[in-house]
């Protein structure tokens, strides 16, 4: 039985947020750069090995998340294209993505397995809106302290902005999320309050399809 699992959003967003990656310093600035990028709540793995596909030579992937299954669902994505650092594969050239690491976003930054200080960037698809507002919190203090300085916390996922939602239907899905018991669409505002508690500040926003957004901090 395989290990992989499967998104249902990996198809439809998986190009928009490449391109709007592109229109950041996420992957680097000089051709061969080295870059370790931390991604936090990978879900299967689909996207980080699709991404890493394309990235720039130098980029390095860290995939991570809190359930077992996605972990080892991970791993499974990127051996299967001969990606995974410790695989058997024989183009060693290619390989850029590491074996996935567990972290709950919700625990404390100190509890990560990840080095302080050490990567030039961090993502996060699809993540705020189901975790808690609590979760959300700790995720801004793991990000900054695994980051580097000038690092980037880049975020796919709708907010609301001054109260507002993006969309006439992103009220509706946050009440049904919500309902469901997860976290539901947060306020921009609550997360530059977070990200500025933890040294980092926002930098741009970029509206795709579906009215979701691509949303980077930057820490000082």
């Amino acid at each position: 039985m395989s290990a992989k699992l499967l998104s249902p959003a990996f198809e439809r967003n998986k190009e928009p947020i490449w391109k709007a990656m592109q229109n950041t310093t996420l992957l680097g600035t000089d051709k061969g750069e080295r870059i370790h990028l931390l991604e936090l709540g990978s879900g299967p793995g689909q996207h980080v090995a699709w991404f890493a596909q394309r990235s720039p030579k130098g980029v390095i992937w860290q995939p991570s998340d809190v359930g077992e299954l996605e972990v080892k669902s991970c791993d499974a994505y990127a051996q299967e294209e001969g990606l995974l650092l410790s695989g058997t594969g024989t183009n060693t050239e290619k390989r850029n993505i590491l074996p996935a690491l567990q972290i709950d976003v919700s625990s404390p930054a100190d509890s990560w397995p990840t080095e302080p200080n050490h990567y030039q960037g961090c993502t996060a698809l699809n993540v705020f809106h189901i975790v808690s507002a609590e979760a959300v919190e700790k995720l801004f203090v793991g990000a900054s302290r695994s980051l580097c300085s000038g690092g980037l916390l880049v975020v796919y996922d709708t907010w609301t902005y001054d109260g507002e939602y993006v969309g006439p239907n992103n009220q509706k899905f946050s009440e049904a999320l919500q309902a469901k018991g997860y976290g539901g669409v947060r306020s921009i505002e609550e997360c530059d309050k977070w990200a500025a508690a933890n040294g980092m500040e926002r930098v741009s926003v970029q509206y795709l399809p579906a009215n979701n957004q691509l949303v980077c901090w930057r820490k000082k």
